[in-house]
């Protein structure tokens, strides 16, 4: 029992430390915490979110990951598991992440629109300059159907493809 405490209080200072800017020091925390209840799925969600801060993105990952293995029912640790493969330029697991997401809010559904968007792009970038303006066309329609922000379109890199935005012209 002293040790489910003692990680609740690391937990909490760990946030604390995160809030106030201490990333290295809440890190540190959340590892202990960890090391004290490793089976306590939110100690690595605070984690991943202390690693995604520190720019830290495929330790932050993996964190998230280890959240929802130890708690399925953690929709938030796949959606961000999910935003960072996206991040990372991994749509394909960004989208075997997504399919495990339960729930239908603005938020599950915005990142599903950028995990899609991230393997779209993918796709356009991996084909020859041929099939490219194809490819390019097509990402444009499909672009002009959702209701994309300019944060997504960065997100995904929609900007690599050196396109002025999805409403440009389709000829």
């Amino acid at each position: 029992e002293l040790g489910r405490d003692l990680a609740i209080v690391y937990g909490i200072i760990g946030e604390s430390q995160k809030n106030s800017g201490d990333l290295s020091g809440a890190i540190t925390s959340y590892q202990i915490a960890i090391g004290l209840q490793p089976a306590r799925g939110e100690l690595y969600r605070g984690l991943g979110g202390t690693l995604w801060k520190a720019q830290r993105l495929s330790e932050a990952r993996e964190a998230f990951l280890m959240a929802a293995r130890l708690n399925p029912a953690d929709s938030q640790a796949l959606l961000a598991a999910a935003d960072l493969s996206v991040e990372i330029g991994d749509p394909h697991t960004a989208s075997a992440l997504i399919t495990q997401v339960k729930g239908d809010s603005a938020e599950i559904e915005r990142t599903r629109l950028k995990v899609q968007a991230s393997g779209l792009i993918a796709m356009v970038q991996s084909v020859s300059e041929g099939e490219r303006e194809s490819g390019i066309k097509t990402l444009r329609r499909i672009m002009l159907d959702h209701p994309w922000e300019p944060d997504v379109l960065a997100a995904v890199g929609y900007g690599q493809l050196k396109l002025e935005s999805p409403q440009d012209a389709l000829d």
